[in-house]
Order: structure tokens, then sequence, then C-alpha cells
């Protein structure tokens, strides 16, 4: 792509070590306006190019970073292997790899955690009142991964991420076995199988801004909370001796998506884990019936996410569900089952799945694979259960209709920089291309291979500011990451000559300039980044959309685990 305030018509391909001229072709006609700096926006086509190596592009007296023409497996295997990196680092607990970064053990007092009640915030985001204790004894939530770039640990999120790690596991990717069981051990704690208790928080993200201090008041390593000198009254108590938060009594009814994640998560911890864990994948398995026949499928009001909700706001539950029914479906399909399980037909699981996916085909609210809408993923489960059980072809075709009307209404939003129009961008953009893989791989057809590579190639570049969004991937990428461990303790230029690197972290991207106006305040304790305090990619923006690199941007440069996990099921998804 080359973006220009003056006409272009002309470019040339070059062997990036030689200069050898390669390949010479026109511009064609602008695709695109992307701002008053940079009106013509063309797309370059040398698709006869072929032949193995690195090469640079010359065009209206510039020239692109070096890239490489090769095969998917050298293109991204390292990428997938990246990811380890990140989640390794978000690793909370007693075992945490040293690592590049010399992670230490942190919050080890979630070994014996207050549980809490919900919490209640207002309008502008301050905790109001109280922490309400309940009144049982502590309990052990020790372990999980940090959600991002500060150190609360969510259910919503985790669940996520497991269920994706298991699937990546499941289909060939068994360098994430161990990291996956990481994932899975944290939300067992989540879960008392013997009260029948779901716990869905760990830790304080924001207080009161006085006498009740969260995690996003501090700027630190987070084994430095471990070494605070604290007392209850403190403000900043629940640093250092953090609450876990109680979804309902024990035996109570539990919101349907994290009833339907959980449910997902253990079920597939059953499949991945039967031959070589086998007591452990039958704890799962008795665990994901449990929680699954705890549901509230007519939950009033919102769902149960985190406190506060606006953390991560998910409006659908008939997804989670059927993500959740189709894996229990898989697993009773597949036979030898322990005894004693209290929904031992498959057709239960068959009949539940079916109507949630149902319920889901009747609703306005759908959006393509992220966080908040597993749809896709749930259909695709579902389709290949239905594929071994023979059930329904007809079921199947409304899947992979549903899963088609979504693509279709994105595949409007055209390239280069159409994917611009989105919140959560670089989500969108990976998730976008793992459903439509998802689509030909069940169709067998290529369908939409255009659109899986174009939405990948958005997140990995080809986007108006020419950054990839993912750590170590490409020439340019974010450096300077709102991130504690990789801000205190990492490199602060894009090398690892001198410091580490969050491989594999995933960033929001380019944001809405309203999210700019009061969240960019540095905390004393933050390394300068960049040095000189410039916004390098300032030319680059236009009235709807800001993406800055520097640290205390957290709208468009904190990782997350979830954008972190789409990202890796979308390389894992192109290496076929």
């Amino acid at each position: 792509i080359v973006m220009s305030s003056v006409e272009v018509t002309d470019f040339v391909l070059k062997d990036a070590a030689s200069g050898t001229l390669i390949f010479t072709g026109k511009t064609g006609d602008p695709v695109a306006h992307w701002s008053d700096n940079y009106p013509n926006v063309y797309q370059l086509d040398f698709t006869t190019v072929t032949t193995t190596g690195t090469y640079i592009i010359e065009a209206g007296g510039a020239q692109s970073p070096a890239f490489k023409i090769d095969t998917a497996k050298n293109l991204y295997s390292d990428l997938l292997a990246n990811g380890l990196t990140y989640f390794q680092t978000q690793r909370d607990g007693a075992d945490v790899p040293s690592g590049a970064f010399n992670r230490k053990p942190s919050h080890l007092t979630d070994q014996q955690a207050a549980v809490y009640e919900p919490l209640t915030y207002n309008i502008d985001g301050f905790l109001v009142g109280d922490l309400k204790a309940v009144d049982t004894p502590p309990v052990d939530v020790s372990g999980g991964w940090f959600d991002a770039g500060d150190h609360v640990k969510f259910v919503e999120t985790s669940s996520f991420v497991t269920i994706l790690m298991l699937i990546m596991v499941r289909d060939g990717a068994d360098a994430y076995r161990d990291e996956a069981r990481y994932g899975l051990d944290w939300l067992n704690k989540m879960w008392d199988s013997q009260t029948k208790t779901l716990y869905f928080q760990v830790g304080i993200g924001d207080g009161n801004g006085s006498t009740i201090e969260g995690d996003h008041d501090y700027w630190r390593l987070p084994e430095s909370d471990d070494a605070l000198q604290v007392k209850v009254g403190d403000p900043n108590y629940y640093i250092k001796y953090r609450p876990v938060l109680r979804s309902g009594e024990p035996g109570a009814r539990i919101s349907p998506n994290l009833a339907g994640r959980l449910t997902a998560a253990f079920a597939l911890c059953y499949q991945v884990f039967r031959s070589t864990d086998p007591a452990y994948a039958e704890t799962c398995l008795r665990d994901a019936q449990d929680i699954f026949d705890l549901a509230d499928t007519n939950l009033p009001g919102r769902l149960l996410t985190t406190s506060p909700y606006v953390y991560y706001p998910e409006f659908q539950l008939a997804d989670d569900m059927e993500l959740g029914a189709a894996e229990l479906y898989r697993v009773m399909l597949a036979g030898d089952l322990p005894d004693g399980l209290i929904h031992p037909d498959s057709n239960f699981y068959l009949s539940h799945a079916a109507a949630q996916a149902s319920r889901y085909f009747n609703t306005a609210d759908q959006d393509t694979f992220t966080l908040y809408d597993i749809s896709a993923l749930a259909h695709a489960e579902f389709y290949q259960a239905l594929a071994i059980s023979q059930a329904s072809s007809d079921l199947q075709a409304a899947l992979l209709q549903n899963m088609k009307n979504q693509l279709d209404r994105f595949a409007t939003i055209t390239p280069p920089f159409g994917q611009t129009l989105l919140s959560d961008v670089a989500a969108h953009a990976f998730g976008v291309s793992i459903q439509a893989s998802l689509y030909d791989q069940l169709t067998q057809t290529d369908t939409y291979r255009d659109m899986q590579h174009q939405w990948l190639n958005w997140g990995l570049g080809a986007n108006a500011w020419g950054s990839s969004f993912v750590v170590g991937a490409g020439a340019t990428f974010p450096q300077c990451l709102h991130h504690p461990t990789a801000n205190l303790s990492g490199s602060l230029d894009g090398t690892s000559t001198t410091a580490p690197l969050l491989l594999g972290a995933t960033v929001n991207g380019p944001n809405d300039p309203q999210f700019f106006d009061n969240n960019e305040q540095p905390w004393d304790a933050q390394r300068p980044c960049p040095a000189n305090g410039m916004d390098a990619f300032a030319a680059f923006n236009n009235y709807t959309w800001r993406y800055v690199d520097r640290v205390n941007s957290w709208p468009t440069v904190e990782p997350a685990n979830d954008y972190t996990i789409l990202s890796l099921m979308a390389f894992m998804r192109t290496l076929g």
C-alpha cells in the first residue's frame, strides 16, 4: 500500500540486499482517500512474484521497509511461538518462569484471599461504598494470568483465552499444552465444585480515588505488591490483600455467559487431557456438566462479566451457551465416558446446543468473532460435532449461513483501510480472519480466502500507520507498551539488543480520538517512552482515528490477553 500527498503512477520491486530490479508495475487509480495529508491511497499488485526472498518497494520517491516472500510456515511459525513469551510473562502466582524479564513470583497472598460481593461503581468509574465481605473461609485463587497491562484477573477473559488455547492444542499446537493447563488450573480454583460457588474476579482495577486504591493507581512490577507493609484501613490494603469476588451464594444460578464459557473450557479440558491425565480430565468434565446445569439462561438484567461491568460489557449469552453445549455434545459422542455422569446422553446437549443456536440466530446484536461474540467459534464447533454424529444437515446449513451473513456484512468494508471503522479494531481484524478461515474449512471452499488475508494483513501493518500491532511482527510494531513489566524491565526502542521485548503481545491499535482526552496522564514510576516524547505516528492520523505509540496511551498500546490469543489463532489458521 502506498499513501501519498501527490499522484503516483509507477512502483518497482527490488531485492533488498542487492538492489536488483525484480518487478515494475503500475499503481492504478487510488482506491481510497485517507486524510488531508494523504489523499491518495494505492494498493499495489505484484502477485506474480512468488520467488522466496527479502524485498523492498520504491514508489513516489519513498522506500518501504524490507519484507519477505516465503511459505506460511516460515513467515508465521515464529509469530505463533512468540505468544508463549507473552502468556508466560502474564503469569501470576508462585509458578512464574523468570524468562527474559526476570519475573518473580507475585501475589502469593491470593493463596488465602478473602471473599467479597461484587463491587458497585458510579457513572464516573469510581468505587461506591466499601467492600462487602462474605462470612466464609478464605480461598486459594493464586495463579492464572494478568488480564492485560494491569494485574487483575477475570474469569470472563481467562476462560476465553483458555478455550482458544485448548482448541489450538487439540488441533495441533502442542507447544501450548502446558500454558493451556496453567489457565485451566486457575479456572478450577475459581469454581468451587464442593459448594457449587463461582468466583469471577481477583483484585480491584479502580478504587474510589481516596480511601480505597486499586491496581490502576500504581505503576510497578507485580511482585512489589507482596513487599507492601499495610494494615486494614490503609488505602492500598487491597493492593496486597486482593479481594476475590463471588458471583452468588453457593449453588446459585450463574450468569449464562460465564457458565457457557466455563463449560466449554472444562469440556475441552476433557477432550485434550483424557488420555494423558484421565483423573484431571474427569474432574473437568464433571465440573462442566454441573456449571452448565446452573446457567441462568433467563437472567434478568445485564450479564455478569467484571466489576465494573464497563471493563468488558458483553451483551450476548446464546453464543456462550451454544459453545458449552457443543463441546459437551462432542465429548458425549466420543463415548468411553466415566460412570455416574448426570447427563450421559449426547442428545441432551444436542438439543441445548440447537436451541441456543436458534436463539442466537434471532438476536439483532450480532458481530464477528471477538471476545464479546463467540458465535462463529460456537457454530464451527457445533457444525463439526454434527458432522461426527450425522445428526442434522439442515442445522449445519443454518450455522454456516449465519457465519456467512456476518462475514458478508464485513465484506462491504473495503480494503485497504475500511477495517478502521470498528471498536477493538485489531481484535476484529484477527477475529474476522479466523472466522473467514473457519467458514472456508467447513465448506471446503476458498470463498473468503482473500478476506482472511486482508484482515490479517491489516493487523500486521497494511494499515494507515504502517505498523503491525503485534510485538515482534514486521519491521514496525509497538515499542512503548502500556504494560508495567515491559516498560520497567524491557526494551524501549523496539530492539532486543539491550533489553527483552514482550514478543507476541497484541495491542488494540488505533482508537477514537475522544479516548485520549483524559487518559494519557503518566504515572511517576513510568520510564519515559518514547524518550523524546514525540508522537511518531501523528502525521498518519485523521479526524476519526488516532494511533499513539506512547507508554501512557493505553487506548492504543495496552496489550490484552484476548487480543493476543486472537492473533495467535489467526496465525495458526494461516499455517493450515
